[in-house]
């Protein structure tokens, strides 16, 4: 079997992004000069994955003008938009892709986390009999994630609410699914319920201890982590990616101001958002972070 589809979650609603999240999927907002989403596509070509799908649901229509707009750019690739008229939920969005796939291993990741181990883990994965495998990242133990309780042979036993006695390995929200061992199910279903039930199945688990990892998830943690990438080595492997694939440059670095209430600043006249094709004024005013005076993108 080949590693040769992935599933790029970005159908959420965009609420945890605040003001500007309701008005912008959150796989379109900006990475310096690119978007989110273009350095994902990025990384899944630079992983031999030819087959990309993309489910969607927030502002499709959005979502599909910035595809077509880069297709050129990617064209090793074959991306599918798979809308959602309502929102089938993790699990369902993997059934739904199942029909494309078929005998392949598909690749699943959310668009708006990054998961960097320092070895090319996808082939290693292959030789694997579980019906999904689960990349895991470490916590501390105070944050308030589930935990997964693992055995010795690496295989899930169950999940756990979050304490200081729990242990301290968490799902990523990056996950390798063998499709020939799907059950195929439709409509709205949980990934834990329907794909990664391992109380049914056998779900393993992976960690590597060496590894980086960003959640743009919230407003806050996109904040941080910019911040992050501008004034710090904290990433050094990303921030390389970001340079590599044209997304940060020196430029970018020189022409980005940071505070709390000014995030973005290109010189650009007036109170505007620009993300793509889309303008949208006077949005910041009621955000509690400002991206004003962003350059158009397309």
């Amino acid at each position: 079997m080949k590693i040769n589809a992935c599933l790029i979650l970005a159908a959420g609603y965009g609420t945890r992004m605040g003001v500007i999240g309701q008005e912008v999927p959150k796989a379109l907002w900006p990475l310096f000069d690119k978007e989110i989403l273009y350095l994902q596509l990025c990384l899944v070509k630079k992983q031999g994955i030819r087959n990309v799908f993309i489910n969607s649901h927030h502002q499709t229509g959005l979502v599909e003008k910035y595809i077509d707009s880069i297709r050129q750019e990617f064209k090793s690739l074959d991306i599918k938009l798979l809308h959602e008229e309502v929102l089938l939920d993790s699990g369902g969005a993997i059934h739904n892709c199942l029909p494309y796939v078929k005998d392949d291993y598909l690749l699943v990741i959310n668009a708006d986390v990054f998961y960097l181990p320092t070895k090319k883990y996808l082939e290693e994965l292959k030789s694997s009999d579980a019906q999904v495998i689960l990349m895991a990242i470490d916590v501390e133990k105070q944050a308030k994630y589930n935990r997964l309780v693992v055995a010795d042979d690496r295989q899930l036993l169950k999940i756990v609410p979050p304490s200081t006695s729990a242990p301290t390995i968490t799902f990523s929200g990056v996950s390798l699914v063998n499709c020939q061992k799907i059950e195929q199910h439709k409509g709205v279903s949980k990934f834990f319920d329907t794909v990664a039930n391992f109380k049914n199945s056998k779900v393993q688990v992976q960690y590597y201890a060496d590894y980086e990892y960003l959640d743009f998830g919230t407003k806050d943690d996109y904040i941080r982590l910019v911040e992050s990438l501008v004034l710090t080595d904290q990433f050094p492997n990303f921030k390389e990616m970001l340079k590599v694939f044209g997304c940060f440059t020196d430029q970018s670095n020189k022409n980005i101001y940071l505070t709390r209430d000014t995030f973005w600043n290109y010189g650009i006249k007036g109170q505007q958002f620009y993300c793509g094709s889309l303008e949208l004024k006077d949005v910041c005013k009621d955000s509690e972070i400002v991206l004003n005076n962003m350059r158009d993108r397309i």
